[in-house]
């Protein structure tokens, strides 16, 4: 028994540092989404991981974080911009809009180096991976159809996480 809590112990602490959580402090799950390419006008996303959390920093989730890492990358012709305000968060028929500005400077302070998409530029052919922060009621995190929403130039998709 006491091998086992060791264990589940290491695999959180281990979980904690991949996914960027350094504020592991409660119960932070990771979860994999299915592997999907989506492209919004000429700029392919692709979410690689999400973890769920009650803190980040300083800061407390009126329900939980979703920390979303997400890469984009711009096979188009000519520069390409995302902020966090093109980002939503779609589960059955809400939708919740990515976090404030601390809540995304506190997930680009986490270990892994991740900047926070409350805005990246990248130039054709380039890619940048990002987190994304949403602040969502406890129970649309284990919603069925959870997804993102991404919208840009003019153009709107989304991605299922589950």
């Amino acid at each position: 028994m006491k091998k086992n809590m060791k264990r589940a112990a290491t695999l959180v602490t281990a979980t904690c540092l991949v996914i960027g959580l350094t504020a592991c402090e409660g119960n932070v799950v990771a979860h994999t989404p299915p592997a999907m390419t989506t492209d919004v006008g000429g700029v392919a996303f692709v979410v690689d991981s999400f973890a769920e959390t009650e803190t980040l920093g300083d800061n407390t989730a009126d329900g939980k974080y979703l920390v979303l890492t997400i890469t984009m990358t711009n096979n188009s012709h000519q520069s390409a911009g995302i902020g966090s305000s093109q980002f939503r968060l779609l589960s059955n028929d809400e939708e919740f809009r990515s976090g404030s500005i601390s809540e995304h400077m506190a997930s680009q302070d986490l270990p892994g180096g991740n900047p926070t998409f409350f805005f990246l530029q990248n130039d054709p052919g380039a890619s940048s991976t990002g987190n994304s922060v949403f602040d969502v009621p406890a129970d649309v995190v284990d919603a069925g159809d959870l997804r993102l929403q991404v919208s840009r130039a003019g153009l709107t998709a989304e991605i299922p996480l589950r």
